[in-house]
């Protein structure tokens, strides 16, 4: 099942702002992020390893706890092993 890429405005503290997740069948992942290339990437990376949805919760969560200065590319993923290990472990 293919991952997609979802937008939506939230709201915090009286401010509105555009955040980026991510969707696979039902399953949706809101305001991940408010950078879009970002979660772009990311979705592409789930998309080019056909990771399978009962791993998206906690790829998610390496996205999340990755250093601000990891940039996240489809060429060169410093931390892409991460996402490779985990995508290759048996459930």
């Amino acid at each position: 099942m293919m991952v997609q890429l979802i937008s939506g405005e939230y709201s915090l503290e009286g401010r509105t702002y555009c955040s980026f997740g991510l969707k696979c069948g039902n399953i949706r992942f809101e305001d991940i992020s408010t950078d879009r290339s970002a979660v772009e990437n990311l979705v592409c990376l789930c998309n080019r390893f056909e990771v399978s949805s009962e791993h998206l919760a906690d790829l998610i969560d390496d996205f999340l706890a990755a250093p601000d200065d990891v940039q996240f590319t489809r060429q060169a993923l410093p931390c892409a092993q991460l996402f490779l290990n985990f995508a290759a472990s048996p459930v």
